[in-house]
């Protein structure tokens, strides 16, 4: 898989997600994305993101505030560069900073290229099908998880998968389809009490298989510290690394 692929998968995963409460868009500018809020009749319109794949920071910078400025967004935008290249993404930090930007995130890029049969998981960790199960997950999630119609949808955008201690969550990870072959990762959280227990490995596989189950062929996501040691041992490959820069104080 391409690096432009992933972050392809990465937009549309991650506006699939924030599209449970308002259409979040994704829409090319140039070889950048743009992931922003369609078209609202009240409320104030949530920060856009400018996704740069091995882009040439200042060309990055100049493209977002000109679009920036045109759609009448201010300063209420983020950029997102992705770099498959360790050298060129430490220039770019300078340029950024020398820019004005701030970096508050850096996160690594994986994929898996060929989904694989999955290691056995215990039966306690299975897919989310149970609407009172969904609600009792959108208590501890804090938000609206997935459409409840997914439940049942045969080809559903978002698949969640739990573990469970009989009417207890303990923990979650969703599935979000991109296109026919490729698949997002989200939200893989496991309860701190529960942690080092093989949960996420089993919460990862179950997905994992049943992504192989529906034809999926490849999964993408993005990491944080813990995860990037757990990933490699599943499959997964690190492919670049995506710093987050907000502008202005909105974000």
């Amino acid at each position: 898989m391409e690096l432009r692929q992933a972050a392809r998968a990465f937009a549309e995963g991650f506006s699939t997600t924030r599209s449970l409460t308002h259409p979040y868009l994704v829409r090319e500018l140039g070889p950048m994305l743009v992931m922003e809020d369609g078209p609202r009749r009240s409320g104030d319109p949530r920060n856009s993101e400018y996704v740069g794949i091995d882009a040439e920071p200042n060309a990055m910078v100049d493209a977002a505030e000109r679009d920036a400025a045109a759609m009448q967004r201010g300063r209420k935008f983020a950029l997102c560069a992705i770099y498959s290249d360790s050298e060129q993404m430490t220039t770019a930090e300078a340029v950024f900073r020398d820019r004005g930007y701030r970096l508050i995130i850096r996160e690594p890029m994986f994929v898996h290229d060929g989904i694989p049969k999955p290691l056995a998981a215990r039966t306690t960790v299975r897919r989310l099908t149970d609407p009172e199960e969904l609600r009792r997950l959108a208590k501890q999630c804090r938000r609206r998880p997935m459409d409840p119609k997914d439940l049942s949808n045969l080809d559903p955008k978002i698949r969640a998968f739990i573990a469970t201690n009989g009417e207890e969550i303990l923990g979650w990870v969703k599935s979000i389809r991109c296109d026919d072959a490729t698949t997002w990762v989200s939200d893989l959280f496991v309860r701190p009490e529960y942690r080092r227990q093989g949960l996420g490995t089993q919460l990862m596989t179950t997905m994992l298989f049943d992504d192989r189950e529906r034809g999926f062929q490849k999964s993408v996501l993005l990491a944080s510290h813990a995860g990037a040691a757990l990933y490699p041992g599943l499959g997964y490959r690190q492919i670049g690394t995506l710093l987050l820069y907000p502008a202005g104080r909105k974000y």
